[in-house]
């Protein structure tokens, strides 16, 4: 019984290197991906602010709100997966461990 609990903690080890090496991808696309969004975000927001006294065209208006949108979806999945890998990671750890 205590050697096939060592072996399954020894198999999860490698389990746990990939969800780490994952993780720590997906941490660095989301911090990369946050640095961009706010770039973009500033260019949008004068984007918007332009349309708004120059044009006074609300479809350009919807339309540049729909982008900033998308772009905040997009960190949204990323950050979930981020914390969902982080979950894993830990869970496994903690099965390790005992």
């Amino acid at each position: 019984m205590v050697i096939l609990r060592m072996a399954g903690k020894i198999l999860l080890l490698p389990v746990w290197l990939l969800l780490a090496t994952a993780h720590l991808l997906v941490k660095i696309a989301v911090e990369i991906y946050c640095i961009g969004k706010g770039l973009i975000n500033l260019i949008l927001g004068f984007m918007l602010i332009g349309t708004l006294l120059w044009y006074r065209q609300w479809e350009r208006f919807a339309l540049l709100a729909v982008a900033g949108g998308i772009l905040l979806f997009f960190l949204w999945l990323g950050v979930f997966m981020e914390v969902i890998l982080e979950s894993a990671q830990h869970k496994i750890g903690e099965l390790i461990i005992k």
